[in-house]
């Protein structure tokens, strides 16, 4: 785990050679939404929608900043528990109280971090499967849904 205002870059940087949970750093975000203050974060304070979990809406997972760190994952051996499985149960129990609008920003959202999972999987990037209070075969069945293929997840 790292904080919110700690990017992958820097964790990479010091030496981390594994991140946990797919969530939105400020690596991802252009510089102008990049929390930057004392009392900013990207959880939310900045948007009703957990900016850590679902916001995905300003970050692309093809682009360069998304590309870049990811490259450097693979170059620097640092693996990813992306704990995909949990974040699409909790669209489900956070239904009702995200109202239709924050709902589908969340489901557009989700589907941005499982093309993310697979870009992190096309370029070679070890996956993990953690589970955070979630089951395991909801884990890796995301991974499945996120497009890596079923004889690689084992």
């Amino acid at each position: 785990h790292i904080g919110v205002r700690t990017s992958w870059n820097e964790a990479i940087d010091a030496g981390v050679d594994g991140l946990c949970h797919i969530r939105i750093w400020k690596d991802f975000l252009p510089p102008e939404v990049q929390p930057g203050g004392e009392n900013e974060s990207l959880d939310g304070t900045k948007n009703p929608i957990g900016r850590m979990q679902f916001d995905w809406s300003e970050t692309d997972p093809d682009s360069p900043g998304v590309v870049a760190p990811i490259k450097r994952m693979v170059d620097e051996k640092v693996a990813i528990d992306p704990t995909l499985g949990g974040v699409s149960m909790m669209l489900e129990r956070y239904r009702k109280r995200l109202g239709l609008d924050q709902f589908a920003t969340a489901q557009a959202g989700y589907e941005r971090m499982k093309r993310f999972v697979q870009r992190c999987y096309e370029m070679g990037v070890l996956i993990l499967a953690g589970t955070d209070n979630m089951n395991l075969f909801n884990e890796l069945e995301s991974y499945a849904e996120a497009g890596i293929p079923n004889h690689v997840i084992l």
